[in-house]
């Protein structure tokens, strides 16, 4: 098969990985995968690349130049046939679901649903009620296949956009490859040496990721177990407020972006991973945490249900309970025992999530579309 994928970007998202991850399963299996691109972040553009993934960068500029996005997706299948374009986020669904109903109405189209956008953004004024009439009217009169990461978004998307049939396909992680990207690293970072227990935190930093109740938490654990590191591993728009609270604590260090395989390296070696979102589509970097045997501490948001089966292979507290968060976190540090056990079982349950697994899922997808 010749597939497009068409997304905002490939900037670090938890989107952006996932395509990476499937579309190296897809050109292993001898399917030919182009991406298109409309905006300029392209963070993950060598990554693509290197796997020798073709990547079209649109650069559409503004959000909104639709006939710009129109005129570059239909050339693009106009040059090369595709027999499915594969939508992921706001923008690439608009645009190849007008670009069926305008110019191409045999065009067979996907469309995957990674987050709960209309819950951070509620149709609340004139521009948002637009949106979600444009939005409700492409996704339910464009698409032949709808797909969500999780139950939650499924469930999202059908109550905004009254949209029925949607399939879940969880994420994707390269379990083995991952493994192998962090062999031959060193046992612990350098930084971990000065602590006794250590705590890596990662995600983008904004405010839907939780990092303020780390640090309401934090004088409730520091009395307990003051010989403890918190690393928060990442960047985002929240990096200047986080550094105000993070000089308030000597035990706490703000690492920035990571290579994935460094991230990995400091993931393994902590003693736990904590992610206190507020909300999540999936939580891409729990089931990564999940993935490399480590004990999680996150919140009961979302599509993180879906990955963590609560006191068996991670725990679960309530969004926006520093108090809760910091129970849980002394709990597991008093209790060795527990962190050996949840680690084994997120390992297990991380198999369900494999890469080769989901991709059978999709391609199983495209070929009874096609087959229609």
């Amino acid at each position: 098969m010749k597939i497009l994928y068409v997304i905002e970007s490939l900037g670090n998202g938890g989107a952006e990985r996932v395509l990476l991850n499937i579309l190296v399963v897809l050109q292993r299996e001898g399917h030919e995968c182009h991406v298109a691109t409309l905006f300029d972040d392209d963070l993950l553009l060598k990554e693509f690349t290197e796997n020798n993934i073709t990547v079209h960068e649109l650069k559409i500029g503004n959000r909104w130049n639709i006939v710009a996005a129109l005129s570059g997706l239909r050339n693009l299948q106009h040059q090369y046939k595709f027999d499915i374009l594969h939508a992921h986020l706001f923008f690439a669904h608009l645009y190849t679901g007008l670009l069926k109903r305008l110019f191409l109405p045999r065009l067979k189209t996907v469309v995957t649903f990674h987050n709960m956008g209309y819950d951070a953004d509620p149709p609340d004024n004139l521009y948002r009620k637009i949106r979600l009439k444009l939005d409700s009217y492409i996704i339910n009169n464009c698409f032949n296949r709808k797909i969500a990461v999780s139950n939650a978004v499924k469930l999202h998307f059908k109550k905004f956009l009254k949209s029925k049939d949607i399939k879940i396909i969880y994420n994707a992680f390269p379990i083995k490859n991952m493994f192998a990207m962090t062999s031959g690293l060193a046992d612990s970072p350098e930084i971990f040496k000065k602590y006794r227990f250590n705590i890596v935190i990662p995600g983008r930093l904004v405010k839907e990721k939780g990092h303020k109740y780390i640090f309401e938490a934090l004088p409730l654990l520091n009395k307990k177990f003051p010989d403890t590191g918190y690393f928060i591993a990442g960047d985002g728009p929240s990096r200047g407020e986080l550094e105000n609270e993070v000089q308030k604590f000597e035990n706490v260090k703000l690492l920035g972006r990571l290579e994935q395989k460094i991230l990995f390296e400091h993931l393994l070696a902590a003693d736990l991973v904590v992610i206190p979102s507020l909300s999540e589509g999936f939580g891409m970097v729990v089931g990564e945490a999940m993935a490399l045997g480590k004990a999680v501490v996150t919140t009961n948001v979302g599509g993180i249900p879906d990955i963590v089966d609560n006191g068996i292979n991670g725990i679960m507290v309530n969004p926006g309970d520093a108090e809760m968060l910091a129970e849980a976190i002394a709990d597991l540090l008093d209790n060795p025992g527990k962190i050996k056990n949840l680690e084994r079982e997120a390992s297990l349950k991380s198999r369900n999530f494999d890469v080769d697994n989901v991709a059978a899922e999709l391609i199983n997808v495209y070929e009874n579309l096609i087959q229609k």
